[in-house]
């Protein structure tokens, strides 16, 4: 199946509870944040975005940012908007946009960390790396205006479970045949993710439900290496 387009209504503030002695924390307002920058495509945003592959492991932007990597579900920093880039066929994709030789008819989509108000992209906005991070500017209403690595197409793959979608990255995607995008390959918790890898996880929008603001603190691993060359952001 396609990723899904669902109403939602957004959520100006959220209070979770965090189990400490029944006090409350406020997570993320995104207020003023996602207004002019697409539809939101997720149930509730912010959410969290998981694989099955790892033992459910998540996007997390490492102690609120900028590294992205992946973490265990339900804690701090781990919630992220899914929302339409509006290019190609009013945010899907057409005739080799916005990869060279893609499927027609699917979501063009970008990232967004509520706290930080910026999406998903390559380091620092450095189109040769593929390191995934969470300080790029975000694509505008135009679909336009992104730094490098922030476009996504998701693509429901038959090997991938229901529900599950896989998140080609334009930028680093030469052509269809060719595609990369954004996984972290290595088991266990703490890993760099990346916008260029071959044979990506499935992922899967999770209701995000923080138990306690819990801090992942493991070092990132090196760079990548042998990165395919660089197309359109």
């Amino acid at each position: 199946m396609r990723f899904r387009h669902r109403a939602v209504a957004l959520v100006v503030g959220l209070l979770l509870s965090v189990g400490l002695g029944g006090c409350a924390a406020a997570t993320h307002s995104t207020a003023s944040h996602h207004a002019s920058i697409g539809r939101y495509l997720g149930t509730v945003d912010p959410d969290e975005w998981c694989d099955v592959a790892q033992v459910s492991t998540c996007m997390n932007a490492r102690n609120g940012g900028p590294i992205l990597q992946d973490w265990y579900s339900n804690v701090a920093n781990n919630s992220f908007g899914l929302y339409s880039v509006n290019r190609c066929n009013g945010g899907l994709s057409s005739t080799n946009c916005p990869i060279s030789g893609n499927p027609v008819g699917w979501t063009i989509a970008q990232f967004q960390d509520p706290t930080l108000g910026t999406c998903v992209d390559d380091a620092n906005g450095n189109s040769g790396s593929a390191n995934a991070y969470v300080n790029g500017t975000c694509n505008g209403s135009n679909g336009y205006g992104g730094d490098y690595g922030t476009v996504f197409l998701l693509y429901h793959d038959p090997g991938c479970p229901v529900g599950f979608d896989l998140y080609y990255n334009a930028h680093w995607s030469p052509s269809w045949t060719s595609r990369r995008g954004l996984s972290w390959n290595t088991p266990g918790v703490g890993n760099q993710a990346y916008l260029n890898v071959n044979g990506i996880l499935c992922l899967q929008e999770q209701v995000f439900n923080i138990a306690a603001p819990l801090a992942p603190q493991s070092p990132a691993p090196g760079a990548t290496t042998g990165s395919p060359a660089a197309t359109v952001p």
